[in-house]
């Protein structure tokens, strides 16, 4: 596998003029500079015949005369390869579509209502978030933010999305049921989906909530899997677990969970693993809880934080699961 790591460049005047069509007849002359935003190209060997190329299309082909993107053709007819690769081009600019909920569930009545029971489990979830993330704070300055309330995000236009959708990777985390004409665009693009749960035993919300409250922390974990019009049914790529450090809480393991997942997406997309895996249909016989926002209550929650449950303890006997990332 080859990365390379490019700066883009700005050409102010004079392109095309360092073409030896042009410069063998009259000087030629150009300005440019390059920035500090770059572009990335994974070049990898596949073990079948296809030529898979993934830039802000994707093309699977049997053959170089069938790509439809001329550079890519024609420098592969330079190079003399004419099968069994994988080329992948990502910029690192990112948008970000963000659906907004309070900040401290629990203190302010939002998303979950605001109680005595919900300030006690919220500020373990917020104390666990600093520990594995840190403060909340800013985003990097190659991140384009739109915020709206949670569930606006149907209502949304094309035009409004415009400058976002022409991306090279889609990456759906933590969103309100996505419908119309939004989730035909994100399943044709092959969006990929963050489950915080291992699919396909506990889908829904709160999972890895219910996973320890079942007594089941071996189902502790994420799930990459393809975006589909189905609450977390599309089919799966991989899972990702978390590994137990000396003196988490229940709440620290669960937050690592959030974390190995982003980790391990970055790390498939950034080598192009993710673009070549296997993906694989969900068998929902295996099925143990499918659960909805209004399952959790304030007497759930109360009835959780005084379980006592000791994971230290606990001898994991890990699900069947699908090329398993443990971090």
């Amino acid at each position: 596998m080859i990365i390379s790591r490019t700066p883009l460049r700005i050409s102010f005047v004079g392109g095309g003029t360092d073409m030896r069509y042009f410069y063998k007849n009259t000087e030629g002359k150009v300005l440019s500079t390059a920035i500090d935003k770059y572009i990335y190209i994974i070049v990898k060997k596949r073990y079948d015949k296809k030529i898979v190329l993934n830039y802000s299309k994707r093309e699977i082909v049997d053959s170089i005369d069938e790509i439809n993107h001329s550079l890519i053709r024609e420098c592969l007819k330079l190079v003399k390869i004419d099968s069994s690769i994988e080329i992948s081009s990502i910029a690192d600019t990112v948008y970000f579509v963000s659906e907004v909920n309070t900040v401290f569930p629990g203190k302010i009545g939002d998303f979950f209502k605001k109680s005595e029971t919900m300030q006690d489990y919220f500020q373990r979830v917020i104390d666990a978030e600093r520990k594995i993330f840190g403060e909340i704070g800013f985003l990097p300055n190659n991140v384009k933010t739109l915020s709206m309330k949670s569930g606006d995000l149907n209502l949304v236009s094309t035009v409004q999305l415009s400058d976002a959708l022409d991306s090279d990777v889609y990456i759906v985390f933590g969103a309100s049921y996505i419908k119309g004409w939004l989730i035909d665009f994100l399943e044709d693009r092959g969006a990929f989906n963050i489950h915080m749960g291992i699919s396909p035993y506990y889908r829904g919300s709160s999972c890895n909530f219910w996973a320890l409250y079942d007594g089941n922390p071996s189902y502790i974990g994420a799930t990459i899997h393809m975006l589909s019009k189905g609450l977390d049914s599309g089919n799966i790529l991989f899972h990702c677990v978390p590994k137990l450090f000396k003196n988490d809480s229940l709440f620290d393991f669960m937050m690592r969970s959030v974390a190995v997942a982003h980790k391990g997406l970055v790390e498939a997309i950034t080598n192009g693993e993710i673009f070549s895996m296997p993906k694989v249909k969900q068998d929902k016989t295996l099925e143990i809880r499918y659960t909805k926002n209004a399952d959790f209550t304030d007497s759930v929650a109360s009835e959780f934080l005084n379980k006592n449950i000791d994971i230290h303890s606990n001898d994991f006997k890990y699900p069947n699961l699908l090329n398993p990332l443990f971090l």
